[in-house]
């Protein structure tokens, strides 16, 4: 009797033993919480030779933790295509395909990792043409006037979707951006030339050569009111200076080419010789002229 009661108080004990990690115990952990991914999109133009960015929302599992997320970039297919926020489309084997940006949500502290979330699939169109342009001004035969019409003109032809623009003496006119620009009393005497950066790379600009001076429009010939002072009135003597004060008139409001612009002093035998400034000295010699 003795034998059997001693096991059996042993085989009770073994069993009290193996129940005590029941799960209850102190020592368990909690699993951790993942972080999430969301607002997964891409932007940009998804064109080859442009490049794009991903943007997503990430929300920490724990307050003290920040983010550390791993970003890719796949085809619909599963093919990754590249890593980081900004991918740069500039394979053209891309043209095409279907991309998506994807995040791994990633805490930054206990590296505890949430669920992939991608972007919806963007479609990769082809490469935008690159132009380039040799620009022309109408060639008028006879010189630019003003009341005159010039025609920017790509490769010998006109196109209206084509956007210009014009320069006078090289200050930008701003609002100006059709292929013909008309040449008003304003533009007188100045240089136009025209330029365009439609679809060229980096925006370069592709210009014309730079007009002859334009002309004044062709009409009524110009006048001048010429008033001489340099004396008392009534009474010129040797030695005083006549200066001539010289207004222009111009029925077409063409402005006046000063530099051309000529004098000649005359007295009753003739003209003057060498006489050809705006002031005269009245010499010993023109008495009683």
């Amino acid at each position: 009797m003795l034998n059997k009661f001693t096991l059996c108080v042993l085989l009770s004990t073994a069993l009290i033993g193996c129940g005590s990690d029941d799960g209850n115990s102190s020592n368990s952990t909690k699993p951790k919480q993942e972080p999430v991914a969301s607002n997964v999109n891409i932007e940009g133009s998804v064109k080859v030779g442009e490049s794009i960015s991903g943007s997503y929302d990430f929300i920490a599992s724990q307050r003290n933790e920040s983010d550390a997320s791993e970003l890719f970039w796949q085809k619909t297919d599963g093919t990754q295509i590249g890593k980081g926020r900004v991918l740069h489309l500039d394979d053209d084997k891309l043209q095409g395909h279907e991309i998506q940006f994807c995040v791994r949500p990633v805490n930054s502290g206990n590296r505890v990792k949430g669920h992939i979330v991608c972007s919806s699939s963007m479609y990769v169109e082809g490469r935008e043409p690159v132009y380039t342009y040799n620009i022309t001004l109408t060639d008028l035969g006879y010189g630019y006037r003003v009341g005159h019409k010039l025609h920017a003109l790509s490769d010998g032809g006109h196109d209206e979707n084509i956007p210009y623009q014009w320069y006078v003496n090289d200050i930008l006119i701003q609002g100006q951006m059709k292929w013909q620009f008309r040449l008003t009393n304003e533009h007188e005497g100045s240089r136009i030339h025209a330029c365009t950066t439609y679809r060229t790379k980096n925006k370069t600009p592709f210009c014309s050569k730079k007009t002859s001076p334009i002309l004044g429009a062709l009409g009524s010939a110009p006048v001048a009111d010429i008033k001489v002072t340099g004396y008392q009135q009534g009474k010129i003597k040797v030695g005083d200076r006549l200066t001539s004060e010289t207004t222009y008139y111009d029925r077409d409001s063409d402005k006046e080419d000063v530099s051309k612009r000529q004098y000649r002093w005359y007295i009753t035998k003739g003209e003057v010789a060498g006489s050809i400034s705006p002031s005269l000295i009245i010499s010993p010699e023109m008495l009683n002229q």
